[in-house]
């Protein structure tokens, strides 16, 4: 469409509105229009005054004075007022604009439920993790919606367990007053709290940690539902200071507690498991021909267990074989990306580049801060990959063996545990192999930095992974 086109339909679809504009531009320059086109153009007589009362024009009442007024104008003499009949009344200033009401502030909750705060917090959950991090997957948002309930939940059993008072919590309680009420004594219950009360976890779980997540957990709510945490800072200042105190109280114990830990954590010998691994991979290295699952597993030991490779986390499940680059999925954020051939959002998978002989990890759990991770295939593993492709055409590197158009998903570990190959699942895997590339030499902050990256992980929770070395470990290189 050309400009002229467009130019054409806009005067055809607003020619009416465009001309009134015109009629009552004339009429603020002393222009008297007729009363033909200010009913062709729906101009009333107060229109008509309003404008020439803020320019100065006397008012005019009827069509005589119209047409005397008409006259004037064209004998040059008209817009005063001394050329004009003088109005039977006199003329009042139209009323002024009443001003729009200002907004109302949203009421604060009164009664404010477990159900309602779940639910407002999936309605107001920021979209954007803070520091940019990326956006929040909706699975983080649906987790954070239920877990402060579930914390006030578990804090109301500790205070029956301890105290002897029926605290409890359900559906209809009004949450702000439940934890007006007994912020005081979550705070002098938490120094007492011991691995008893934490069931679920083994003896060697880290008890301050546990303890602060159960009040950072009520404190997120604060966060993630804006309209509440204000109410709250605002009515019970002193109830969001204590519950503060005791997350604080809790973290700072969590170094002491976390070298304690490591210190009683024995990680598993990487390099006698490591070598196990690899030579039952050389020597049952799969032809063409063999069944497909024979090459995964080959594929999945020399990824994990050669001298290049590492232990991954739980993705090799998801990993789609493209051959370039312009094959993999431009991203919306961490954890969107657009399908290639239709355009459609889908969840992040991992891919395999032919043409690169490279990965790109992209589902992994810190991508919202390290963004994809790319990473060399380790010798070996290129060719493998083509082998398998000979005689079982696939679109994902480990795909399900009854239906190789889906990909395998998670569930490697079982694997990984078998006697014959690592005889460790995955996260064992990975303290051993951590724990093992830690003391092989001093390791510098960059080189830490950089290991922590290309395994997916943060720094902190990298050096989380470093345990106690077994008494016999060897010192391979």
């Amino acid at each position: 469409m050309t400009s002229k086109e467009r130019n054409d339909r806009w005067y055809a679809e607003n020619k009416v509105a465009s001309n009134r504009r015109r009629v009552l531009t004339r009429i603020a320059n002393k222009t008297v229009p007729t009363l033909k086109g200010m009913i062709k153009y729906n101009i009333t007589m107060d229109d008509m005054n309003r404008v020439r009362y803020e320019n100065g024009l006397p008012w005019l009442f009827s069509e005589a004075q119209m047409t005397q007024e008409r006259a004037l104008v064209k004998e040059g003499k008209g817009g005063t007022r001394q050329y004009t009949q003088a109005p039977p009344r006199p003329p009042t200033p139209p009323p002024a604009p009443t001003p729009p009401p200002a907004p109302t502030p949203p009421p604060a909750p009164k009664v404010f439920n477990l159900s309602e705060l779940k639910r407002c917090i999936e309605r107001d959950h920021p979209t954007d993790q803070p520091k940019n991090k990326g956006a929040y997957a909706a699975s983080t948002i649906k987790r954070n919606a239920i877990e402060p309930g579930q914390a006030m939940e578990w804090w109301a059993d500790i205070i029956e367990k301890h105290l002897g008072i029926d605290v409890n919590i359900n559906e209809n309680t009004d949450v702000s007053e439940w934890l007006h009420a007994n912020a005081q004594r979550i705070a002098d219950l938490a120094p007492q709290l011991t691995y008893l009360d934490f069931p679920q976890q083994n003896a060697d779980m880290r008890l301050n940690m546990a303890v602060k997540q159960k009040v950072t957990r009520i404190m997120g709510a604060f966060r993630y539902f804006p309209r509440w945490g204000k109410y709250m800072r605002d009515t019970y200042p002193e109830t969001v200071d204590i519950l503060s105190r005791v997350g604080e109280q809790a973290r700072k114990k969590e170094s002491d507690e976390l070298y304690n830990a490591q210190e009683k954590r024995v990680a598993k010998p990487w390099g006698p498991s490591r070598l196990q691994a690899f030579e039952a991979s050389e020597n049952a290295r799969p032809k063409a021909k063999d069944a497909l699952n024979k090459h995964y597993d080959y594929i999945i030991l020399q990824m994990w267990a050669s001298v290049e490779g590492f232990p991954l986390r739980d993705q090799m499940g998801d990993v789609r074989i493209v051959k370039s680059k312009k094959d993999v999925a431009a991203k919306k954020n961490a954890h969107i990306q657009y399908n290639v051939d239709t355009g459609d959002e889908e969840p992040v998978h991992d891919y395999y580049v032919l043409n690169e002989k490279q990965f790109i990890w992209r589902s992994h759990k810190t991508r919202a801060y390290t963004d994809d991770v790319i990473q060399k295939a380790p010798a070996g593993v290129h060719g493998a990959i083509l082998i398998s492709l000979r005689n079982h055409p696939r679109e994902w590197l480990i795909a399900k063996l009854d239906d190789t158009k889906q990909p395998y998903g998670k569930g490697i570990g079982a694997f990984l545990k078998q006697p014959h190959v690592l005889g460790m699942g995955v996260n064992d895997a990975r303290h051993a192999y951590i724990t093992w590339w830690m003391n092989q030499k001093k390791r510098s902050n960059k080189a830490q930095k950089a290991k922590a990256a290309c395994m997916m992980t943060g720094k902190q929770d990298f050096s989380e992974y470093e345990w106690r070395l077994p008494d016999a470990e060897d010192a391979e290189q």
